[in-house]
Formats: C-alpha cells, structure tokens, sequence
C-alpha cells in the first residue's frame, strides 16, 4: 500500500456572512494534491470550515517548532465552487 505524502498549506478561512475568503492565514497538513484557489474543508475546534488554499508546499522552517505537532490535516476538498478565485495570504 503507497503511503500517502503530506505537505504543508496556507489557508484562509471563508466568512459566513459574506462569504469573502481573508483575514489570518492558518497552517495545515494536507492529504490532497492541492493548489492555490483550491477549496478544502480545514478542522477547526468547532469542526469542519470551508477554507481556500492560499500557499501550498509551505517550508517547514516557517512553521513554529512548538505548533508543528499540533498540526490537524485537510483530508477533503470543499463541495462548493464559489469564491475560488486564487488570492493572497
């Protein structure tokens, strides 16, 4: 069985009100062959948000050595299409 590589992501989080994309950028794992604009589902604490990819293949020396293990993984891609335009972080 091939065992499934995990790179590091930038997200942005989409606002529920107005559906814009923005605000603090977040690091995940990710399961997925993603690219930017990418819409993936990320965990949160109060579970699963609708988050655009914003940087992908993010280096792991950017990533604080006391967060790293704490890291959740994005396992699926969002069921919408809207707001996939590639921005920022």
């Amino acid at each position: 069985m091939e065992e499934q590589r995990k790179t590091l992501v930038s997200v942005e989080y989409q606002d529920k009100k107005t559906g814009e994309f923005g605000g603090r950028a977040y690091t995940y794992y990710s399961e997925l062959d993603v690219k930017v604009g990418d819409l993936v589902v990320a965990p949160t604490s109060r579970g699963g948000s609708v988050a655009r990819i914003c940087e992908a293949d993010v280096p792991l020396s950017r990533v604080d050595e006391r967060i790293e293990p704490l890291l959740k993984t994005i396992t699926h891609y969002a069921e919408t299409s809207t707001g996939s335009e590639a921005g920022e972080c």
